[in-house]
């Protein structure tokens, strides 16, 4: 028969299990991406830069990939490892006027039409998604396209 005694350790045992234990989280799916030129010809040797974040657990990354052949860019599937309690003492503490900071967050970014880095229209995490940033034909500089 349990004792008060032993159902009390246990039940502590198990709360800072829950409280410490780092399970892991997907903060971005995986994104697949295609820059091509206004006419729909794909555009290889371009630099995508993907930035993810999750602030309620200090977490902020920035990664670069090059386009290939077929002017597309794969960003794998991003995760990280946070227990219960930094996730909420991160959320409060990042709690601001624009939100909770237990949001996760992507932001890709691109050339433009003067080759110069760009925001792309993009910024939702979900399954695996493809998204399409089309730029000018002619380019004047390629300095941005490696």
């Amino acid at each position: 028969m349990l004792t008060r005694r032993v159902a009390f350790w246990t039940i502590g045992i198990l709360v800072c299990f829950l409280l410490f234990y780092p399970f892991e989280s997907t903060v971005t799916s995986a994104w697949l991406i295609a820059a091509t030129n206004t006419d729909g010809h794909p555009i290889a040797g371009c630099r995508i830069e993907q930035h993810w974040e999750w602030r309620a657990i200090g977490l902020d990354r920035t990664d670069f990939a090059t386009t290939d052949g077929s002017g597309h860019v794969m960003f794998p599937r991003r995760t990280a490892r946070a227990n219960l309690a930094k996730r909420v003492t991160g959320t409060v503490s990042t709690f601001s006027f624009h939100g909770p900071g237990n949001a996760k967050h992507v932001e890709f970014y691109g050339c433009d039409a003067k080759n110069q880095r760009a925001l792309l229209g993009i910024s939702q995490a979900g399954p695996t998604l493809m998204y399409t940033h089309q730029v000018p034909t002619v380019w004047r500089d390629a300095s941005l396209l490696k």
